[in-house]
């Protein structure tokens, strides 16, 4: 494209900044369009994970209530501290209080 003779750069942005810039333009469902886009990014690099460690998972089905993503109760709770380990190595300030029990750590019945 050229005006007055001289050509015109389009100014280049990676995609986080397009994100925040966006983000109060974009309508309800793109940001529940972005926001499922995560989620399953963020399952997929905890089954790689799991995965290093050995345990095999699968993607659950139909919005299952359990969770996204199954593994063998053998596995449990190897898998629990893989991710609470992925957990405090993305949120550093997890480490200070490691006594605390996550919440959703409870035993089902």
């Amino acid at each position: 494209m050229k005006e007055n003779g001289s050509k015109i750069k389009k100014k280049s942005t990676n995609s986080s900044e397009k994100n925040s810039k966006n983000s109060e333009q974009m309508s309800d469902e793109d940001k529940q369009i972005e926001a499922l886009k995560k989620h399953k990014e963020l399952r997929i690099y905890v089954q790689k994970e799991l995965k290093k460690k050995g345990i095999k998972s699968r993607e659950t089905r139909k919005n299952d209530p359990r969770g996204d993503i199954a593994i063998k109760r053998k596995d449990k709770e190897k898998a629990k501290q893989t991710i609470r380990d992925m957990n405090i190595k993305y949120n550093p300030e997890l480490k200070e209080n490691p006594n605390e029990k996550n919440k959703n750590d409870k035993k089902r019945k």
